[in-house]
């Protein structure tokens, strides 16, 4: 879908321009888990909820 989308061969028809804003999403790597939190855009929150990861601050 996405070369045909690129090659305008078949039309990008979405309501959003990323379908995970608003939404949250579980990530599972087996010994990490977090969740992403995409508030719109601009904004999304990384919340871990099992294994051990190190805290990155974006300014």
């Amino acid at each position: 879908m996405g070369a045909k989308v690129f090659l305008g061969e078949m039309n990008w028809d979405l309501k959003s321009p990323y379908p995970a804003i608003g939404r949250q999403v579980e990530v599972d790597f087996g010994t990490v888990k977090f969740v992403l939190d995409f508030k719109d855009h601009k904004t999304m929150t990384f919340t871990g909820t099992a294994g051990s990861s190190k805290t990155v601050r974006i300014p």
